[in-house]
């Protein structure tokens, strides 16, 4: 199975579950964005031998937390107050799958996000939003 990583993707290795759940990388869309991707291996796969749902949805959460993030320029923490993912085909193994997200706002308590996932041969797999808590982190 190809296992190859696109150009300018770097791999995530500071994030304890995404390691878990990886190999999972990411590369610089822009001054504020980032695109987060996988190559689609066996350990991803459902009993159907396509991407499970659940992997992709982690993707997604991951993907649209990250991007909000680096909008901030005072650090916030974040909690998912909904994700909802229409998924439009199936992520097949070996596949690269590469989620880009839009930020739609990221000031306030509430933040909001959109994201596409798409497959290396640009076959839309899911289309998500996001809605995100922002607080302040707690004193020590």
């Amino acid at each position: 199975m190809n296992i190859s990583v696109p150009a300018g993707f770097v791999p995530i290795q500071k994030e304890a579950f995404m390691t878990t759940v990886g190999p999972l990388y990411r590369r610089r869309n822009g001054p504020t964005r980032w695109d987060i991707g996988m190559r689609a291996l066996p350990q991803h796969a459902n009993r159907f031998g396509t991407v499970h749902g659940g992997m992709l949805a982690t993707i997604v959460d991951y993907a649209v937390a990250l991007n909000l993030l680096e909008e901030d320029e005072t650090p916030v923490r974040l909690g998912t107050v909904s994700l909802n993912i229409d998924f439009v085909s199936a992520g097949q193994l070996g596949e690269w799958l590469q989620a880009t997200v839009q930020v739609d706002k990221s000031q306030g308590r509430l933040r909001f996000c959109s994201c596409a996932m798409h497959a290396n041969d640009n076959r839309l797999v899911l289309r998500a939003s996001g809605v995100f808590a922002a607080t302040l982190p707690r004193a020590a």
